[in-house]
């Protein structure tokens, strides 16, 4: 994930030229995105167990393919709230899976694996992209990784879902 958005302010200033305004507006419009989603999710008195995480993921992801397929500022600035509607998904319902699936003494435990794999996440993929920003266009590897990760995401909610049957079934 991260080593798809350090890549937008490159794509957006460098390649596409539309400069740090549209940057700019591209953030507002993910963050007015997300508002609305958490809005939306606040309303809701049980979450429940679901796929959801990765369900954000995919969206997110399939808005980062899009905007690196069309130099377009209205698409940068649409896909941008879409993408940004994913990211709620991620970051209540997994708090909260671990809240309904693991037990009272395995809770600290669970966090701190949850964001040790977000932060090794986020260190890996910069410093990923440090070596790919050497070698490759930007647009070019900016779909690349939407569309490797797309497939891993899809697969990773298909096990989730047969663990939680699984578990579900065992409780």
């Amino acid at each position: 994930m991260e080593l798809a958005w350090c890549w937008c302010p490159i794509l957006i200033e460098t390649n596409y030229k539309l400069g740090l305004g549209v940057f700019s507006t591209f953030l507002a419009a993910q963050g007015a995105g997300g508002l609305i989603t958490n809005i939306i999710l606040r309303k809701k008195t049980s979450i429940g167990i679901s796929g959801l995480p990765f369900y954000g993921f995919l969206i997110f992801t399939s808005c980062l393919l899009i905007i690196s397929l069309f130099n377009n500022k209205a698409i940068l600035i649409v896909f941008g709230f879409l993408g940004g509607c994913g990211l709620p998904l991620m970051d209540i319902y997994v708090p909260n899976l671990i809240h309904k699936i693991g037990k009272p003494q395995h809770h600290g435990r669970l966090f701190a694996i949850w964001r040790f794999f977000a932060d090794f996440g986020i260190a890996t993929g910069l410093l990923i992209s440090v070596f790919m920003a050497e070698s490759w266009k930007v647009d070019g590897t900016l779909t690349m990784i939407s569309v490797l990760v797309i497939p891993i995401t899809i697969y990773a909610l298909y096990r989730f879902n047969r663990s939680v049957i699984f578990y579900k079934v065992n409780s």
